[in-house]
């Protein structure tokens, strides 16, 4: 929680650069990229994810190792 508060504090001012407050800083491609991000990523929240693998140990090890008799 507290690393998420001081990303928000530091990027946070990012959305200053929308509204024209210096002259000759270029705010309308910056309103057009939060736009465009906006819009990425509300059409792409369906997309199907890739199933996370279960790396717990099975509880039948024996089945896939069996006893090794010493040679190969």
């Amino acid at each position: 929680m507290g690393i998420s508060l001081i990303i928000a504090f530091l990027y946070g001012s990012m959305i200053w650069g929308i509204l024209p407050i210096e002259v000759g800083v270029s705010w309308e491609s910056h309103l057009f990229g939060l736009l465009t991000g906006i819009f990425l990523a509300w059409n792409t929240r369906h997309i199907d994810r890739p199933k996370l693998k279960d790396w717990r140990l099975d509880d039948n090890l024996d089945d896939y190792f069996p006893e090794d008799d010493g040679g190969y």
